[in-house]
This record gives C-alpha cells, sequence and structure tokens, in this order.
C-alpha cells in the first residue's frame, strides 16, 4: 500500500500505532521534532547515571579519573579571593588554577583555610616556599619558612610588583575536609607553584612550595589575599579531582 506521492503530506490520526517489521529509510534526524530517543536504541548495555556513552556506541562505567569544574570566576579590585563552601565529601582533592595581579609593589600572595565566611587565622599553619628569579644581570634565589603561622605564603615575600602581567598559580589541595589533629596522612596539606613576570624590573620568578595545616574541624573554603594592598584582577576555576 503506497499512501501520497514525493512531496504530499501524511496526517495520521492519534491513537494509530504504526507497525513495522522492516526498516524506515530516508528518514532525517531533523524530522523527529519532539519527544526523545530511548536510550536502548541509542547503544548496547545499560545506560543509568552511573554511565556514559561512547563512541562504539556501548553504555559503559563513567571514567574514574579527572577534574570536575567545582567554581570559576573572575574580578577586579577586590581585598581577597573568598572560595566560600566551595569543599565537601564529594572529593578528596581540589586543584586550584588562577591568575592573580596585585594593586601594590613588592606584596606576596597568602592564604587561608575558611568555614563558611569565617576566615582561619589561628597559629597552625605551617609552611615552605622556595623561589628563584632570573633577571638580565643573573640568577637569585629565595627561601622562607614558618612553623606555627597565621597564613600560608605562595611566595617569597616582596616577590611581586603591580606592573607585572599576572602570577600564574597551580594549587593542589590535599584533604581540606580533613578532621586529623595530629601529623597523620589525613592533615590538610597544599602543594603549589606560582609563576609571575615583572616588566617593571624585568624579573621572571617561579615559587614553589607546600603547607601543613592541623586541625580537629571541616574546612570547607579558602582565601587567597596578599599581603597588603588589593588584588587588582583575578580569574579562577577550581576542579574536584576525580577518583582521589
Amino acid at each position: 500500500l503506497t499512501l501520497g506521492t514525493s512531496g504530499d503530506t501524511v496526517s495520521i490520526p492519534s491513537g494509530v500505532t504504526l507497525a513495522n517489521a522492516g526498516s524506515v529509510t530516508g528518514l532525517p534526524a531533523s524530522a523527529i521534532s519532539s519527544g526523545t530517543i530511548a536510550t536502548a536504541r541509542l547503544g548496547s548495555g545499560t545506560a543509568s547515571s552511573s554511565t556514559v556513552l561512547y563512541g562504539d556506541q556501548t553504555y559503559k562505567a563513567e571514567p574514574s579519573a579527572g577534574l570536575k569544574l567545582i567554581a570559576s570566576g573572575n574580578g577586579t579590585t577586590t581585598n581577597a579571593l573568598s572560595l566560600q563552601s566551595v569543599f565537601s565529601t564529594d572529593y578528596t582533592n581540589y586543584r586550584f588554577i588562577g591568575t592573580f595581579k596585585p594593586d601594590s609593589d613588592a606584596v606576596d600572595l597568602r592564604g587561608n583555610y575558611m568555614t563558611g565566611a569565617t576566615v582561619k587565622t589561628d597559629s597552625e599553619y605551617r609552611y615552605i616556599v622556595r623561589s628563584w628569579l632570573r633577571a638580565s644581570g643573573g640568577n637569585a634565589a629565595a627561601y622562607e619558612s614558618a612553623w606555627g603561622e597565621a597564613f600560608m605564603r605562595f611566595q617569597s615575600s616582596a616577590s611581586t610588583s603591580n606592573d607585572e602581567f599576572g602570577q600564574n598559580v597551580d594549587v593542589t589541595f590535599f584533604n581540606p575536609m580533613t578532621q586529623s589533629s595530629t601529623n597523620t596522612p589525613n592533615d590538610a596539606h597544599v602543594l603549589f607553584d606560582v609563576f609571575n613576570y615583572t616588566s617593571g624590573t624585568a624579573n621572571v620568578i617561579r615559587s614553589v612550595g607546600g603547607s601543613n595545616y592541623q586541625t580537629s574541624a571541616d574546612w570547607d573554603g579558602f582565601q587567597f589575599v596578599y599581603s597588603s594592598g588589593d588584588i587588582n584582577f583575578y580569574n579562577y576555576s577550581l576542579f574536584g579531582i576525580t577518583g582521589s
């Protein structure tokens, strides 16, 4: 039975069931203008909240490792970048990638854990920082460390200039939601790498280091701030590390 000819429109009343023992050819995907395609028609395997459809048209388990974007943003002229309530029990470890530019000369980037809007400034931070500087006239190095400080430092002191192009900051947070109060593998640790170029003094500077923080509570946020003056501009992305 042939209905109509090429170019004709055939109206099918509602309630009519179309049975097809063979296959439908020549039907463009654009012709499907409503409804959804059953997941079983897209691939083999079981579609669920924990599986994804791969290129071989098979539903498989979601990849167990990678980065999941938690928060991102940018802004100008602020006293501090406060990331409130970004850490949770969904992830053990986190990675922060961002850029900062200070308003003042000769300042250093610092950080503190937070709970809600409360910044943790007790004397429980222990850190080491090693910085290398290269100028046209030669090399230099600096070393900073502290035991029982009220903050963690991300670079050696006075290694910034407000005429720079921004500091690139890469920070890994280990166990920020820990509840350990002794030196155990569950302590809240931070590893970081900071790079910046100052055009006024023609220096390139790299700082690497780590910080330990011993706490008996969960800390669900973090604040970045300069030792003096405002943050002139910033942009960042914070990721949860899946499978960690």
